[in-house]
């Protein structure tokens, strides 16, 4: 039948408001799991300070055979392998989380995790190691962006080896106001640096359009071996919305 995680918090933790197979990022040959919980507190002595976590379970029989697992403040009670989690009060680090493919090259996989609400709503973006070691930290360029809003692999369109990642920000004003935008930050960044020093920045179409709302890397369609962007706009054309489908050749 599968199992059931709960939480074990005090309050409201959100959990399950994010979810992905992030691959194996242990390196046993067995695919993990991680779940956000963006409200998640540091403490539970302290509620609402919504910093935020996410939590990794390596697959395998400890998984497998669970009737029933906890993610809990109390360590004798908490089933996760890994925690990640925001640094600071209102972080919300968890809003969205996703398999980031082997990001700095070390063979492995590794984990990337998005919060839109962090540094006044700026946006940031963690990119961590299977055993939740942080690699880089990217932060939104202005206030309100919501960058970190979504994020997913891009796998390797440069073929230098290592994966890259979409970062979308769906408040970006580049092209008037919520117009949108995602970023495509390369494989091997390490260190705390701003989305502003992405290599590639794309915008949306036009002010309202939110662009970034949701991104997602696609295996290669169109047969020239690198990988494409969809991207949402589910605020375009009064609300109707549309998707954009971006090729990969366009960034060669």
């Amino acid at each position: 039948m599968g199992c059931q995680i709960l939480s074990e918090g005090v309050n409201r933790e959100q959990m399950g408001a994010a979810i992905d197979a992030v691959g194996d990022v242990n390196g046993d040959g067995i695919d993990d799991l991680a779940i956000g919980a963006y409200r998640w507190d540091q403490s539970s002595s302290n509620v609402d300070q919504n910093n935020g976590a996410v939590f990794v379970w390596y697959g395998g029989s400890s998984l497998s055979a669970a009737d029933e697992l906890l993610v809990s403040h109390n360590a004798g009670n908490n089933t996760a392998d890994v925690m990640i989690v925001g640094s600071n009060a209102g972080d919300q680090v968890g809003r969205t989380v996703s398999g980031a493919g082997d990001f700095d090259g070390d063979g492995n996989l590794d984990i990337v995790v998005g919060s839109e609400h962090a540094n006044s709503n700026a946006g940031l973006v963690i990119i961590a190691d299977g055993s939740g070691n942080t690699i880089a930290t990217l932060t939104g360029e202005n206030a309100d962006d919501a960058a970190g809003r979504w994020v997913s692999t891009l796998g390797d369109v440069n073929g230098d080896g290592m994966s890259e990642v979409l970062v979308g920000a769906k408040r970006a004003d580049a092209n008037g106001a919520d117009s949108g935008a995602i970023y495509v930050i390369l494989g091997g960044a390490t260190g705390t640096s701003s989305l502003g020093t992405a290599e590639v920045f794309l915008t949306g179409e036009g002010a309202g359009n939110e662009t970034g709302m949701n991104v997602s890397g696609l295996d290669d369609i169109d047969g020239d071996g690198i990988s494409e962007i969809l991207t949402g706009s589910y605020r375009t054309n009064g609300d109707r919305g549309a998707v954009q489908l971006i090729f990969g050749s366009t960034f060669q």
